[in-house]
């Protein structure tokens, strides 16, 4: 799962080992959705973060502890969610996995370095450009498991194509956002790539969009190059992501298990740089944000095809559970069903929705990225709660 990587404005184009062991073998659902387009968790502290998550006892009942009981050995390394830092990363550390190494706050979002926390272990300190440091993690991971009989689930979150977050160095309380670091190996690549320049990227008129973007200027050609720029370095900071991709998948065939296994790539939320006319960032409502990549490999999945089949990131545990064959460690209250990925999943009794899912976010204004700051005056909220429905059996303008 990486960060921020959108898919309408091409990035997985980028990605040559994507294309080729993903793509191409496997099924590209082009209607996945989040339900909240920002980073785990878009409560800030007091009222959410890692320290509320854990006061809550949240951590007692997700994913890993539902794969445990399942029978699963679970892995995790990368990204957990927000807040998780130097201060508290063990109390307690994340429940429900045999191994796990978290990038911590506040260096989360530095490329240059990475610190992790190892099962709850004194954090250390790597200062290696932090896409490879999780690629060797995770690599380690699976080598662990050549000789195992336990089925094992291994989630990496790599911190790429997000943008590069530092704090002040005069006020620890502001953190400054730059487009994100690629390694130097890939700093060359795509000169010429922009943003795909679609009908509602900067628009001479502006569209009808969300009340707190409608007082954005048409962007000069001063601004559009750095949206490129922008643009830009999200793909080159993808291609280190990209390698990643390429080792698992060589590791799984040097086991035996590729054929055996079930490959899922996707991102926490989408990306907008310059539709609408505004600044990059997301958390808004517009397609570009909520819409994420998902390309899945494995099993009774068919191969180089595409499947505009609705699913969102709240079906992803109840499906990981079927595929498990653990459905029965899955809560009943819990949100989301299963997607009919495979003939196998159809026959699950609890669905994803099948047309219509919720999206939704509180917050007093959308955040600018990539090192820029809005300069107009900024009117409206970002909150809203809302249902999005993909159907051929509704016309919104015909109902209208």
């Amino acid at each position: 799962m990486t960060d921020d990587q959108d898919a309408r404005l091409g990035s997985v184009d980028y990605m040559p080992n994507v294309q080729k062991l993903l793509v191409q073998q496997g099924t590209s659902y082009l209607n996945h959705y989040v339900t909240s387009a920002v980073c785990i968790t878009h409560v800030y502290p007091p009222y959410g973060g890692y320290s509320r998550y854990a006061e809550l006892g949240l951590g007692k009942q997700t994913l890993p502890v539902w794969l445990q009981q399942a029978g699963y050995s679970t892995n995790y390394v990368g990204k957990l969610m927000n807040d998780i830092h130097l201060h508290n990363y063990n109390t307690p550390a994340p429940q429900g996995f045999d191994y796990q190494e978290q990038l911590l706050d506040p260096y989360t979002y530095v490329y240059d370095v990475a610190v992790l926390s190892k099962n709850g272990e004194r954090p250390v300190v790597y200062k290696h450009y932090q896409t490879d440091v999780l690629h060797a993690k995770a690599l380690n991971v699976l080598r662990r498991q050549r000789d195992a009989s336990k089925p094992f689930f291994l989630m990496v979150a790599p911190m790429a194509p997000h943008g590069q977050v530092r704090l002040d160095i005069y006020d620890k309380d502001i953190a400054i956002t730059e487009p994100p670091t690629p390694a130097a190996r890939h700093a060359h690549l795509f000169k010429d790539a922009k943003v795909p320049r679609m009908p509602n990227f900067n628009p001479e008129t502006p569209t009808r969009t969300a009340n707190f973007w409608k007082f954005l200027p048409h962007a000069n050609e001063t601004r559009v190059k750095t949206f490129d720029d922008v643009h830009r370095a999200r793909l080159q900071s993808l291609q280190a992501v990209d390698e990643m991709v390429a080792s698992l998948v060589a590791e799984l065939e040097h086991q035996g298990k590729l054929e055996n296994t079930y490959i899922f790539y996707t991102s926490d939320n989408g990306y907008h740089i310059g539709q609408h006319r505004a600044y990059p960032g997301k958390s808004a409502s517009i397609e570009e944000d909520i819409n994420v990549p998902f390309i899945v490999r494995g099993p009774g999945i068919a191969h180089g095809e595409t499947s505009r089949l609705l699913s969102a990131h709240h079906d992803l545990a109840p499906t990981f559970l079927a595929l498990a064959k653990g459905s029965r460690f899955v809560p009943a209250g819990i949100d989301g069903g299963v997607i009919p990925l495979t003939d196998e999943l159809r026959q699950q009794p609890k669905q994803a929705a099948k047309e219509a899912f919720a999206v939704e976010f509180w917050f007093d204004l959308q955040r600018p990225e990539g090192g820029l700051v809005w300069t107009e005056p900024y009117e409206g909220v970002n909150t809203y709660k809302s249902v999005r429905v993909i159907s051929e059996k509704h016309n919104c303008k015909q109902n209208q």
